[in-house]
């Protein structure tokens, strides 16, 4: 397959991938392998493989993490648990579940037979960043006391391996796990992406495969994009999680456009005058008032907020498939908020998957994946 990408230096972003000449839309740009493959940080697979992630896998009789008994799995689970994980069960099973993809990718790092150390060498792991999060040094510190009071050896790279995790690591398997793919954390986001990710299932030698694909027409030159996170949702919340968990400010064009592209996904009615929709002051940042374009009177950005989480209760109490109860959700929202604003679009989207008789006003195309 020729090479469709090259490696480029942004003085903002860093390393970004462009495209190498024109790609068309719906051309695949690369198919990438993983380099760790484990399970979420705080996530739970219960009955599910922690390598494989497949339903009915049963727990080890010595460390009591769930695996398949057979094939690649039982192998790698096997060689883990004599070397950490039996020395640890008197920690929480959360805990050391959370510490399966650090384990791997510092043993990858440590013995570097595919030059995993070089190919890790590029992507930021934001060390100075992390430490403003809440209560994450502490976790870590005792995640790396645990790795090394049994492997001392991988001391000195640990803090990187957890770095890298959190900052470029996918969710996978609907979000029981996570993953690292080498040229994927290159392509940096964008809430208008160019291109889109397909996950495959994990094989039986456990290699996990995604591929991305172009979802326009990109000309050479131009940067390759997908998005990080929730596209459904208004620039402040989307600004929200990039800075959380990525450590950056978007500044795309949606993000840079109070309209938001004019797709009126933030718009809520201004409720005093109700003739007139609030926009935000400026839309970079985190911005405390909303302004109604009619009356000019301001709410602030909780205030906003704790009026949409009383609307997103109405919505979460419907049954799934329930199409009675999300069409009068439509009508009631309808007083507040614009046709097309993320909870109505949410709502008829739920709607559309159980009945096509049903059009879905203002959506003319899929949720990208997220990163």
């Amino acid at each position: 397959m020729p090479i469709l990408y090259e490696i480029k230096t942004d003085p903002a972003k860093g390393n970004i991938l462009v495209a190498k000449r024109d790609i068309q839309a719906g051309e695949l740009i690369f198919n990438d392998r993983h380099i760790v493959l484990g399970p979420k940080e705080f996530g739970n697979p219960k009955d599910h493989c922690i390598s494989c992630f497949k339903a009915k896998a049963s727990p080890c009789l010595t460390c009591e993490l769930p695996f398949c008994h057979e094939g690649h799995c039982s192998q790698t689970h096997q060689v883990e648990c004599d070397t950490l994980f039996q020395h640890l069960k008197s920690e929480p099973l959360p805990l050391r579940l959370a510490l399966v993809a650090p384990y791997r990718l510092a043993r990858a790092m440590a013995d570097d037979s595919e030059h995993v150390q070089t190919k890790m060498e590029p992507f930021m792991d934001h060390e100075e960043a992390r430490k403003a999060l809440t209560g994450h040094q502490e976790r870590i510190a005792h995640m790396r006391r645990m790795i090394v009071a049994v492997r001392p050896d991988l001391e000195q790279i640990l803090n990187r391996v957890f770095g890298l995790l959190h900052v470029n690591a996918l969710d996978v398997r609907n979000g029981l796990g996570r993953a690292l793919f080498p040229t994927l954390s290159y392509v940096s986001h964008s809430c208008v992406p160019n291109s889109r990710h397909i996950m495959d299932e994990v094989d039986d030698d456990g290699n996990l495969h995604i591929r991305l694909y172009s979802q326009v027409t990109i000309p050479q030159g131009q940067e390759i994009t997908i998005t990080y996170t929730n596209l459904l949702r208004h620039t402040f919340a989307r600004q929200a999680a990039l800075r959380r968990q990525w450590f950056f400010s978007c500044h795309c064009e949606r993000c840079s456009d109070p309209t938001e592209l004019k797709s009126g996904i933030n718009l809520v009615y201004c409720p005093s005058c109700t003739k007139s929709y609030l926009m935000p002051d400026q839309s970079e940042e985190d911005v405390p008032f909303w302004s109604c374009l009619a009356c000019l009177k301001a709410i602030s950005e909780d205030q906003l907020q704790g009026f949409l989480e009383v609307l997103k209760s109405k919505l979460d109490a419907i049954q799934p498939l329930a199409i009675e109860p999300l069409e009068k959700f439509l009508l009631y929202s309808a007083q507040f908020v614009h046709n097309f604003h993320y909870l109505c679009l949410i709502a008829k989207s739920v709607r559309c998957s159980r009945s096509r008789v049903f059009p879905i006003s203002g959506i003319d195309h899929d949720r990208n994946g997220e990163k």
